[in-house]
């Protein structure tokens, strides 16, 4: 039973060890690479970084085992692309001043097997952006726009308390009394 604990648990210590080497800030990343190379698999090759697109000086090789799929397309051999830093542990950031103008080329033998050296660009990232700012001050205000358009009404309203009764009125007038008969005063019911 400790013997079982024992593997599993170097087992998983293995495969943490193996997710810690993913890539970093110090790898560049290119998708699969065209080339002339003829298909097939663990073939050796240089990654070359140059300072022009053509002739230049060589600012740094590294070598790479690619594998080559049908039409030249490359990658490193058990990825689905090329990375550049991998086997080195990483670029040297001092080979990628400010306002330096970097090429990719990628050779075998000493011979070239890109179309032509591939650019690289920078891509701005910040690791820690500092404090936030003061706010700036509110802007002018802007135009009012037009009008918009009628909205639908609403459905009706609850209906309201019953209100107060009204004050009485004053008396009516007496009415006429016939000829010969007596009339008895005709009562009005108090309006509410």
């Amino acid at each position: 039973m400790r013997k079982r604990a024992f593997w599993l648990l170097s087992g998983l210590v293995l495969a943490c060890i193996g997710r810690a080497q993913d890539p970093t800030s110090r790898h560049v990343q290119f998708p699969p690479l065209l080339t002339s190379l003829p298909a097939g698999p663990a073939q050796p090759a240089n990654l070359e970084v140059w300072d022009m697109a053509a002739g230049g000086a060589m600012i740094f090789t590294e070598p790479h085992t690619v594998d080559v799929a049908a039409g030249g397309i490359m990658t490193d051999s058990g990825r689905g692309d090329v990375l550049l830093g991998l086997p080195t542990g990483g670029v040297n950031p001092a080979n990628f001043p400010t306002a330096s103008t970097r090429y990719l080329d990628v050779t075998q033998g000493a011979v070239s097997v890109l179309p032509g050296r591939i650019p690289l660009f920078a891509a701005t990232f910040a690791v820690n952006p500092g404090p936030t700012g003061p706010t700036g001050a509110d802007g002018a205000m802007g135009l009012t726009g037009p009008t918009g358009p009628t909205g639908d009404p609403g459905p009706p309203g609850p209906t309201g308390p019953t209100g107060a009764a009204g004050t009485d009125g004053p008396p009516g007038p007496t009415p006429p009394t016939g000829i010969g008969e007596e009339t008895e005063a005709i009562k009005c019911p108090r309006s509410k």
